[in-house]
């Protein structure tokens, strides 16, 4: 995926919604920690690695999402 960093960085968050079923993301920030996210959980982190699959052609796996503290963390893993 061929996309400048502003593009890519949208992409993201339509993304990273979609995984978190929420439809707002006013109060997340890449400097969010993945802890205070409510919604995040298990099941999250594994839809999180599916549709990263699906949408960006990458095979993360668990420990690399779980050892990401923040959402810039996670876009990071998705972006590179």
């Amino acid at each position: 995926m061929s996309l400048d960093q502003s593009t890519l960085e949208q992409d993201f968050w339509d993304f990273f919604l979609e995984v978190l079923e929420i439809e707002n993301a006013n109060t997340l920030t890449l400097e969010t920690k993945i802890i205070d996210i409510e919604e995040w959980d298990s099941l999250v982190l594994l839809s999180f690695m599916a549709l990263a699959s699906q949408r960006y052609s990458l095979h993360l796996n668990g420990s690399e999402i779980k050892e990401a503290s923040t959402v810039g963390e996670l876009f990071h893993l998705v972006s590179r």
